[in-house]
């Protein structure tokens, strides 16, 4: 998805004010830019900047604080739960519902979003943004009953892998890398290949392998295939 149109408050550039040691930062964009400097000139310059996309400009050139790449995910959480702590804009996120938040893009950010463009399209966005959305909703305590765990695959952002024409999904994170482990063991001719490749988190990398989901098969074929998977809940 893209954050426009009825999706538009989820971007960092849609206005929400955030008011910090007396200042007012008017995007989360403005807030986050501010953030990457210690410097209290630089700052002020950042929230009074008149568009989130000059507070962006006006980021690039401050005196980097030397902990920013350590502290700049959890400067984005703090930001986006001030944002959200507003009855309207927290009762419009809970609204997405158990949606996936995902900030699709053409502009190459494959680290807060996921850039759809021909260039990227071998590359697996990180989504950081997304996730803090969600994690914010989570903590909102909406949604969790009914989340389940679905694979995806790289090469089709946009639907998970299937049976027949069901999603495959999974009670847990735990069922899930169950099932992927089950079908190398089962159809691997090389499982520590396999086992190797795996990353036990959100994302699972298998370099050179291929899942075919359709009849459970796990094929080997390094000279075609360079395939991530993912596990997301939704």
């Amino acid at each position: 998805m893209r954050f426009e149109n009825e999706f538009e408050f989820l971007s960092n550039f849609s206005k929400s004010e955030i008011i910090l040691d007396g200042i007012i930062y008017p995007t989360v964009e403005h807030f986050f830019q501010a953030m990457k400097t210690k410097d209290p000139i630089q700052r002020a310059e950042i929230a009074a900047a008149p568009t989130s996309g000059k507070a962006k400009r006006l980021g690039r050139h401050v005196q980097l604080r030397s902990d920013w790449e350590e502290v700049k995910d959890q400067c984005m959480l703090d930001a986006l739960r001030l944002k959200f702590a507003g009855e309207d804009l927290s009762h419009k996120l809970q609204e997405t519902g158990d949606k996936w938040l995902e900030e699709g893009n053409d502009w190459h950010d494959n680290y807060w979003g996921v850039c759809y463009c021909i260039k990227c399209q071998d590359i697996m966005g990180k989504n950081h943004l997304g996730k803090l959305l969600m994690k914010v909703r989570k903590e909102m305590g909406h949604g969790e009953r009914n989340k389940k765990w679905h694979i995806w695959n790289n090469s089709n952002k946009e639907y998970p892998l299937c049976w027949g024409d069901r999603a495959l999904e999974f009670d847990t994170k735990d069922q899930a890398l169950e099932f992927l482990h089950s079908a190398i063991e089962t159809c691997s001719s090389d499982d520590d290949f396999w086992k190797d490749n795996i990353i036990d988190e959100d994302i699972l990398y298998y370099d050179g392998g291929y899942i075919n989901a359709s009849n459970m098969v796990a094929w080997y074929h390094p000279e075609k295939y360079d395939i991530v998977l993912a596990i997301r809940q939704f």
